[in-house]
């Protein structure tokens, strides 16, 4: 693949062509000259910035590709069975459904919807017990707080779709952490990167996407991140000819000017 510098320059027409409607891995590769492979690994580092949007499922053997995920789903929703769209209506319309108000064929489905329905587990208000919820892409965290325990906070959150519910952390979770070897090593893994090879203190070399590419992976805890923490880095994108992303609990980031998708930036 080329040199990973390269990729910025192929962002103005990706966008171009996405800003015509939503697209599929064919009409991308032959916009921007590369193969399929090659523009699979470029899309799947824009979608991970948040540049563009990427369905999990696929539209026949490509997954959608869209400026926004309304767009990419409208799409996407053209290829359900009729089944599957009436149990995306009845989400639309119902917003939130308990797991136990689904049927045994609804939920097991819904493994194959998780781009229109988020799956939470949340503390039942009545009861007090853990209970697996359903709610519709399009809900924001505050809207299933609302909904779902009337303003009380949501005790757990586990979610199978894109968007995340997160509980509450309090002011002592949310100070620098330190982390030992085995630490950042399983937290690189828990954010979907394989085969952690370290290179120095908190600096490791893994794959990433489907297709394995070698990227830098960084852990830095601490409150705030300059840009002395991010020239660090840049022997290793020069040496490796690849992009780095920085695992951080870091509220506050700064020196990012200029680096384009070279340096990631992804909150833990």
């Amino acid at each position: 693949m080329d040199d990973f510098s390269s990729l910025e320059s192929l962002r103005s027409k990706i966008e171009s062509l996405l800003s015509r409607g939503p697209a599929l891995i064919g009409d991308i590769a032959e916009a921007i000259g590369k193969d399929t492979t090659q523009t699979s690994v470029i899309l799947d580092y824009y979608a991970s910035s948040g540049k563009i949007f990427k369905t999990i499922r696929k539209y026949g053997l490509s997954p959608v590709y869209a400026l926004s995920k309304d767009l990419a789903l409208n799409k996407l929703y053209e290829t359900l069975s009729p089944t599957e769209k009436r149990i995306v209506d009845k989400f639309k319309s119902n917003r939130i459904i308990k797991g136990d108000d689904l049927s045994p064929a609804e939920r097991y489905m819904l493994q194959s919807l998780t781009d229109f329905v988020n799956k939470v587990t949340a503390v039942d208000r009545d009861t007090g017990k853990q209970v697996d919820v359903y709610s519709y892409y399009q809900l924001s965290e505050e809207d299933i707080k609302r909904e779902l325990n009337k303003g009380q906070e949501v005790e757990q959150a586990k979610q199978y779709g894109s968007k995340e519910v997160k509980p509450k952390v309090s002011r002592s979770a949310s100070r620098p952490a330190k982390v030992d070897n085995e630490d950042e090593v399983n937290l690189i893994l828990s954010n979907n990167f394989t085969s952690p090879e370290k290179l120095s203190k908190g600096v490791y070399l893994a794959l990433y996407g489907p297709h394995n590419v070698p990227v830098i992976v960084a852990v830095i805890m601490k409150s705030s991140l300059t840009k002395k923490d991010l020239l660090k880095l840049l022997g290793y994108l020069t040496e490796k000819k690849t992009i780095a992303f920085i695992l951080t609990n870091a509220s506050k980031v700064s020196g990012l000017e200029g680096y384009g998708s070279s340096i990631n930036i992804v909150k833990i």
